[in-house]
C-alpha cells in the first residue's frame, strides 16, 4: 500500500494519525521529491505498469478478491514447492500465473543477510523468465519496462542481501499484453 509522499521517502515518524497535527510531522516537503527522484520514478513505474496490465474485460474489472480466487498462486523458498513459513523463515517467493492474459509473475523475497539462489519455475514452449524488478540494483536499473527487461537464461535465479525481485514471463508482444502500447494509449 502506498500512501502520498512514499514516493519521496516522506515519514510522519511511526504516526499513523498526524492528520489533525499542524507540525513537521504532517507536513508534506516537496524538495524531498529533488532528492529521492529514484524512488519517486520506481513508483512511477509501478503505477504505469498497474494501470497497463489489463485483467477482466472492459465491462468487468475484478476486485483484488476475484482475482486472488481465481490464480493458481503457489508458494515457493529456494527450491520450488519447498516454502519455509518457519518463525526464522528469511526468503519466500511466489509464483502467480495470470490465467486471463497468459503472463507469469514471480515474486522473489529475501530478508537474508547474504545473497540466496532461488529455483525459477519451468516455462512451457519459447517462454522466458524476465527481471523486470530487482531492488539490489541502483536506479534507474531498479525497475525496467517489461518489454525491455533482460532475459534470465539460467534455471536459477540468484538475489543479493535483502533483495525484493519480480520476474515476468509472456508474449509482451501482443497488444493485449504490451505494456508500452497501453500506456502510450495507442
Amino acid at each position: 500500500m502506498i500512501t502520498m509522499g512514499d514516493e519521496m521517502r516522506r515519514t510522519q515518524m511511526g504516526n499513523n494519525n498526524a492528520y489533525c497535527q499542524d507540525s513537521e510531522v504532517s507536513w508534506l516537503d516537496w524538495t524531498q521529491l529533488e532528492n529521492h527522484s529514484g524512488i519517486h520514478r520506481f513508483v512511477q513505474e509501478l503505477i504505469r505498469a498497474r494501470r497497463a496490465i489489463r485483467v477482466g474485460s472492459a465491462r468487468h474489472q475484478p476486485s483484488l478478491a476475484e482475482v486472488l480466487l481465481g490464480s493458481r498462486i503457489s508458494f515457493h523458498g529456494i527450491n520450488l514447492h519447498q516454502p519455509d513459513f518457519s518463525h526464522s523463515s528469511r526468503s519466500l517467493a511466489i509464483h502467480a500465473p495470470d490465467l486471463i492474459t497468459g503472463l507469469q509473475v514471480y515474486f522473489v523475497m529475501s530478508s537474508y543477510w547474504e545473497p540466496l539462489e532461488f529455483e525459477l519455475p519451468p516455462l512451457e514452449g519459447e517462454a522466458t523468465w524476465r527481471r523486470w524488478i530487482d531492488t539490489s540494483r541502483p536506479s534507474p536499473e531498479d525497475i525496467i519496462h517489461p518489454d525491455e527487461a533482460p532475459a534470465v537464461t539460467s534455471p536459477r535465479f540468484k538475489v543479493l542481501a535483502r533483495t525484493v525481485a519480480v520476474l515476468l514471463a509472456g508474449d509482451f508482444e501482443r497488444p493485449d499484453v504490451t505494456i508500452r502500447d497501453r500506456v502510450d494509449g495507442s
